[in-house]
């Protein structure tokens, strides 16, 4: 289907504002053209050499003709100079004088072109000391330099202890460890240093990045942040990184998939904000620069296994692509305060990543390796009964899988046959794949389902390379990810390449992004309750037959023709499907920026960068002969692309008013523009088995193409005051003019202000001994939000596969569409008490959404089936809150420190439009998300029992439960009540040990699994009354209308049936509060002592880890946290044949030399 926007024409090389477009990237230009020149400048002098034994008159004659630099010196300065031996390339001159000179008794001047050697006034001497805390605690791990001196750093040992060589008693020693204040030390005379390190005061002064880039201290925000170190995410080596933000961010919920090993996960902050699921995820914003994290799926649908669409692969969300080795720092703007600068995409918060680089500007290059592995195993099954084996209902007296001797035959998908006692039947005969000849042991395997699923495994190494001195660093890493997925047969590899390097040349400094991607597989499980998925084929397998007994899976002699699927008849065999219904995908992605700034004064700074974010995806679906749905076979290829450029300036200001105000000042402007296309042929039927090509259709193959290009041009400003250090007031104002609205409603502005106020530093609370800090923070900010393009105007689109164009039937365009916009207040409380040990973060938040764009069905006699306007109004309001602990004095060697999390959020509908009573946000395999005035968002509604007056379950004249269709009523709430994290780190000498426990109250979810599974007889919830009945809970209706209590005795089968009946949504409706341990950790960092003995290594750790290694939970299924993917959104609420989550548990070394 192609798409073209006739009422905004949005050509390749200009949109809205086109002169504004084409200065962006005129600047552009002449940046890369400085860019040139800064690299040319900075290493130009770049000096290379190799040499053994080599007289040092001949070095300096090599060193001059490959930088040009003279040298003036004595020549009885270098009597006693002994011959050197070096190897060193692309360093500086500085680089390389200092390695030729060591340990050789001169020293060297600089001045412009020339280089004076001086013999060295003082040798080297040794330095000895210790590093210790202000209650005389050694510190590990402290660095150590000689200050102006390039080499020759070194780190603190296990009790702070270190030597280093230095100058002489003039030498300055600069001592530097993260917590504490950097501290410069003259040498002197003394025999032995003791340096005391004054520890920083928790957080008050701690510097996070915040929108645009813009790095601020803690105590200046008003508004919510959190910040999370790149170790904390890296140290249970998650697939996805994002899972390790679970339980560690107040105000965060993460929706997982639970559709395979690509791990899509949708991230919703302080509640869903919008009546469109597509809509209500935090941007992402990588090195300051927007990427998309969305994705784009096969379309199939989760539910519908008699129709003939395809169902759901998860190829993994864009947010997965980051490895977690290359992380430094996330920090999560969890509200549109924080996030406003940022416009309409971050309409619902932001979560930034600064990506590591050398900034260190280590003056050797350094290499690290991280390598591990982890292993998964299922997480938790469902409480399965092993006492009955299979058998339709009525069925139990005896078993035969044919007809037989004994009878006719009872083989069935259901569990209602007879009970597990040894005793003979005529059962299949995997060798034959008939039944047996002779009758053999009614018995249940009781792993059957254990065998299903293999162990996972994932291994990960990561190698990375950083070097560099004051002028210019790099930093360079590849990650190696392989990945066995716990179903046979499926898994992925990944490849990473990451590349920083910050240069600097006299005011100006130019700093360079990039990563590349590649993720293949030869299959990615398919996923949903569809004929044709591995997880559908499991709920008709039985614990009387292993699961061995399925490899076979093709019938003797027509291998490639016919699957034997005899023991599941209607059902494709499972190992056919995970061996035969192969989805591949090779995908790329190249992302980064370039950024150049300038200092043009003091008080005046200005910055440039460009950004590129492109990914292409290329996908192929081979459904075999003989598969139920395709008997025929099916071919198809899908090419997906998205690319994404951002082009921005920031210019500030920074003035001191007067001897106690401030004033920072910020002005921006970026144009955005978004490509998207989506090219999909299809072999419906082949001619040929097992040739999986479009040439091999045995029709014409059908084609279908869809593109969308998107502009967004900004213009935005921010002033930030403070009066001395205890007041801060920031306001901000944002005009975005997007592509996607009408001509005269596609210019929005909106706003931003926040203040902050230190009590403590404001007035003499001294009083108060126990009070260590206090501080308040308010703000309110507005926030537009556009939508798709192309929803304005009436387009031409493709009919179908195969169809030809014709005028659009389904809804009229928009002209007159709005933006949305979302106004949000929030306030906040930070206090501290008992110097800083015990801290509280306390946040309020109040949103109102309004102008939601809607599209809701329309009387078709009209001539659309739908209606797109701007209606409804959604308040979230709710609390966040963060509590830190440090239990133990400074005084113990022992660390411990804990952190908890709580926070609740209701997304509450105050309005719709009028006329529209209700509108379906998402449709379950039986239920619906449903959004109506005064419910809220997440609400489930769908059918349930029919109840008598005083709210009895009513039952038929058989005993059996009434399930009332006719009427849909009100389930329960998607959203839970609230959710929390408890985290503890400890760290003792060389040993650190965390763990991590999250969970939440409340939330509903329905199982369409649990159905199936009920009504089958496979749960043990079903083995009451199978042989005397059951007399249901809840009471008959008379004739004469009245109720009595329920006395008539059903057979078990029927009544479950009816019980867990797929339509009753109400009756396979689960709480889905749970408690997991999501994360422990052991970590132990070997001795600078044990260390030195091996020259070459700098740092080694070795580490023990395991996720989600318990699960305490109601839930009946596997994981009550799981969504269900369908087409391409994830939906809460709905369980739909997930897979198993699973209990990681893995090593990982970590090295750097």
């Amino acid at each position: 289907m192609y798409k073209k926007n006739t009422a905004f024409n949005c050509s390749r090389y200009s949109c809205i504002y086109p002169k504004f477009y084409r200065t962006m990237k005129l600047i552009m230009v002449f940046v890369f053209a400085a860019i040139l020149q800064v690299s040319a400048a900075t290493y130009a002098q770049q000096i290379s050499l190799q040499t053994d034994a080599e007289a040092i008159e001949s070095v300096f004659i090599n060193i001059k003709r490959q930088s040009g630099y003279d040298f003036l010196y004595s020549a009885d300065l270098l009597k006693k100079i002994k011959p050197v031996s070096i190897r060193i390339k692309n360093a500086s001159i500085t680089q390389v004088m200092d390695r030729l000179l060591v340990n050789q008794p001169l020293t060297y001047i600089i001045n412009g072109k020339t280089i004076t050697l001086k013999a060295k006034l003082n040798q080297d001497i040794d330095v000895k000391g210790k590093v210790v805390d202000k209650d005389g605690n050694g510190i590990q791990g402290v660095n150590i330099r000689v200050k102006d001196r390039l080499v020759g750093g070194v780190i603190s040992g296990v009790d702070g202890d270190f030597i280093i060589k230095a100058s002489g008693p003039k030498s300055i020693l600069t001592f530097s460890f993260l917590g504490f204040i950097t501290q410069e030390v003259v040498v002197g005379t003394k025999n032995n240093l003791t340096v005391v390190l004054q520890e920083q005061q928790n957080d008050l002064s701690e510097v996070v990045v915040t929108a645009l880039g813009i790095k601020r201290e803690e105590k200046s925000l008003g508004y919510a942040i959190t910040k999370i170190e790149g170790d904390d995410i890296a140290q249970t080596a998650p697939t996805n990184w994002v899972n390790a933000l679970s339980g560690k961010v107040p105000g965060l919920n993460i929706s997982r998939a639970g559709a395979g090993p690509g791990g899509s996960v949708r991230i919703t902050l302080r509640g869903q904000n919008s009546l469109d699921l597509d809509k209500g995820e935090p941007l992402l914003v990588i090195d300051g620069v927007p990427v998309t994290s969305g994705m784009i799926s096969n379309n199939g649908q989760s539910y519908g296994a008699a129709g003939n669409s395809e169902t759901p692969v998860d190829y993994g969300n864009a947010l997965g692509d980051i490895n977690p080795d290359d992380i430094k720092e996330v920090s999560i703007l969890r509200g549109p305060s924080a996030a406003a600068l940022y416009g309409s995409r971050a309409a619902s918060g932001a979560i930034l990543i600064t990506t590591k680089s050398n900034e260190e500007k280590n003056e050797r290059f350094t290499v690290g390796l991280n390598s591990g592995v982890t292993i998964d195993k299922i997480l938790r099954f469902p409480d399965y009964q092993m006492e009955y084996g299979d058998g339709a209902p009525g069925k139990q007296d005896y078993y035969s899988f044919a007809t037989s001797p004994d009878g006719a035959a009872t083989h069935s998908s259901h569990s209602w046959g007879p009970k597990f006692n040894g005793q003979l039947y005529y059962q299949y005969d995997p060798v034959t794949q008939t039944m047996a000849t002779e009758r053999t042991p009614w018995v249940a395997d009781k792993n059957f389902l254990k065998d299903a699923f293999r162990t996972g495994v994932t291994y990960n190494n990561t190698v990375s390379l950083a070097g560099g001195d004051s002028r210019n660093a790099v930093r360079f890493s590849y990650n190696d990810q392989r990945n066995e997925y716990i179903v046979p047969n499926t898994g992925f590899t990944y490849n990473r390449l990451s590349f920083s390097s910050n240069s600097k040349l006299n005011k100006f400094q130019v700093n360079t992004r990039f990563n590349y991607y590649h993720k293949g597989s030869d299959n990615l499980p398919l996923a949903g309750y569809n004929s044709n998925t591995y997880m559908y084929a499991l709920m008709f397998t039985h614990p009387s037959v292993p699961f061995s007994w399925y490899e076979n899976y093709w019938k003797p002699g027509q291998e490639g023709i016919a699957q034997n699927n005899r023991l599941l008849t209607s059902i494709d065999n499972p190992y056919f499907t995970t061996y035969e219904n192969l989805n591949t995908v090779n995908y790329d992605r190249l992302f980064g920026n370039i950024t150049a700034s300038y200092i043009i004064s003091k008080k005046m700074d200005i910055q440039l960068r460009g950004g590129l974010d492109k990914s292409t995806s290329f996908r192929t679906f081979r459904r075999p002969f003989s598969s139920i749905r395709f008997t025929n076979g099916r071919y198809q290829e899908q090419n997906v692309g998205m690319k994404e450029q951002n082009i921005d300036f920031l210019y500030k200001y920074n003035e001191k008013l007067s001897k106690n105000v401030g004033m920072l000042f910020t002005a921006g402007g970026s144009s955005t523009r978004q490509e998207s296309q989506n090219n999909n042929t299809i072999a419906e039927r082949l001619s040929y088995p097992a040739l999986y090509t479009l040439a091999n259709s045995k029709d014409r193959p059908l084609i279908d193409n869809t593109r969308y290009t998107k502009v967004v041009n900004s213009l935005y400003g921010l002033a930030q005051f403070n009066y001395k250090t205890y007041l801060f007031l920031d306001i901000s104002g944002r005009n975005d003019v997007s592509s996607a609205l009408p001509k005269a409603n596609r210019s929005y502005f909106y706003y931003s202000a926040s203040g902050s106020a230190i009590f403590t530093e404001m007035f003499d609370m001294s009083a108060i001994k126990a009070l260590s800090y206090l501080k308040l923070k308010a703000s309110s900010a507005q926030v537009g939000n556009d939508t798709e393009p192309y929803r304005v105007g009436r387009y031409f689109s493709n009919t179908g596969f195969g169809g030809s164009y014709s005028s659009p039937t389904t809804r009229p365009g928009g002209e007159d569409l709005k933006p949305e916009i979302i106004t949000n207040r929030e306030l906040g409380l930070d206090i501290r008490f008992f110097k800083n040990r015990l801290s509280l973060d306390l946040t309020y938040y109040n949103s109102n959404s309004r102008n939601q764009i809607l599209e809701v069905p329309n009387d078709p006699s009209t001539g659309y089936t739908h209606r797109i306007f701007n209606a409804g109004l959604i308040n979230n309001i709710g609390w966040e809150a963060a509590m830190g602990i440090s239990p133990l004095s400074n005084r113990s060697k022992l660390k411990w420190k804990s952190t908890i999390t709580w926070s609740t959020n209701k997304s509450l509908i105050r309005e719709l439009a009028p006329g529209v009573e209700s509108i379906i946000m998402a449709t379950g395999p039986r239920g619906y998300i449903e959004a109506r005035v005064g419910g809220a968002v997440g609400d489930i509604y769908g059918s349930g029992y029919l109840r008598s007056p005083d709210g009895q379950i009513v039952h038929d004249a058989s005993g059996y439960p009434i399930i009332d269709t006719e009427t849909i009523k009100y389930i329960g709430s998607a959203v839970p009540d609230w959710k929390a994290g408890i985290q503890n780190k400890f760290n003792y000498k060389n040993w650190s040990f965390s763990f991590l426990v999250d969970g939440q109250k409340g939330g509903k979810i329905y199982s369409f699994s649990h159905s199936v599974l009920g009504g089958f007889g496979k749960l043990k919830s079903t083995l009451p009354g199978r042989y005397e009945g059951i007399v249901g809970e809840g009471v008959v209706r008379n004739a004469d209308g009245s109720y009595r209590p329920n006395d008539i005795v059903a057979d078990a089968p029927n009544y479950y049936i009816a019980k867990y009946f797929r339509d009753n949504v109400e009756g396979n409706t689960f709480d889905a509060s749970f408690i997991k341990l999501r994360e422990v950790s052991v970590e132990y960092k070997f001795s600078q002592k044990l260390l030195s003995k091996i020259k070459a290594f700098k740092s080694a750790s070795f580490s023990l880890y395991g996720r989600d290694l318990l699960l305490f939970t109601s839930f009946p299924l596997y994981d009550p946290e799981i969504a269900t993917l369908n087409r391409n959104r994830i939906e809460p609420g709905f369980e739909t044949a997930q897979f198993p989550s699973t209990r990681s548990m893995g090593a990982v070394l970590k090295v750097t030399f």
